[in-house]
């Protein structure tokens, strides 16, 4: 079974972090023998290359929140620039299912775990051209994201495959008396508690973007080109 822990939010002041929650009712696991061989762990970090799009204007980079269900601070509504990347975490598991006592135990035999980033884009609003000094500057402060968002993963990654494998340590067989779901159960249990982990990980994103997105940030930033009248008076990225 193949569960899935992803966020969808651009990397700006706020991070928006949206679990999917299915959590079926499980029946005491004392009813089952305990585990008889440990679980093999593999773990994967997802690392796509950064996407650079210059075909969007400052409205349309406003119009990309709204698609992508992000609401909008004030500052986003005029943003110059925007690095959007999603955070994944995803876990597929191979189960044992044993019947016992008019029900069944389910263990788990393996655990493949995905952990990064689905996608990420970096858009620059198309008002700026390309070599400009106001594009310039717009970029360079998008690449500090894309930086950010590198750096935090390889820095978090080993902490997420410790949790991991301390989570499956502490696996118990589950016991279920519906057949039909039986083979789920222990990968959404092991799911859940993995949920703290990854919620972690999207406040330490949101503490590191912040801090390059002030206002004194942006007002330096403002001060390196002349021509910011091409679009808002005052660049605001993200």
């Amino acid at each position: 079974m193949r569960m899935k822990i992803m966020t969808q939010a651009p990397l700006v002041a706020v991070l928006l972090l949206g679990f999917v929650q299915e959590t079926p009712a499980v029946a005491s696991t004392q009813a089952c023998p305990p585990y008889s061989r440990a679980i093999t762990v593999g773990f994967k970090k997802l690392e796509p290359q950064p996407i650079y799009n210059h075909n969007l204007s400052v409205s349309g980079i406003r119009n990309l929140f709204l698609t992508r269900g992000q609401s909008i601070g004030s500052v986003h509504k005029q943003a110059l620039g925007v690095t959007y990347s999603e955070i994944a975490f995803y876990l597929e598991g191979d189960t044992s299912i044993v019947p016992h006592n008019g029900g069944y135990c389910v263990y788990l035999k393996n655990v493949k775990a995905e952990f990064g980033w689905k996608r990420m884009e970096v858009h620059v609003a198309m008002e700026y051209p390309t070599g400009t000094c106001e594009y310039n500057a717009i970029l360079d402060h998008e690449n500090q994201h894309v930086s950010i968002i590198k750096t935090a993963l390889s820095d978090y990654a080993p902490t997420v495959r410790a949790e991991l494998e301390l989570q499956i340590s502490r696996q118990e067989p589950i016991f279920t008396r519906r057949a039909s779901s039986a083979a789920d159960l222990a990968v959404e249990d092991l799911y859940d508690r993995m949920r703290g982990i990854v919620n972690r990980f999207q406040k330490v994103q949101a503490a590191r973007h912040a801090a390059i997105d002030t206002d004194s940030n942006y007002g330096a930033i403002a001060d390196l080109c002349p021509n910011w009248d091409r679009g808002p008076k005052r660049p605001a990225m993200n």
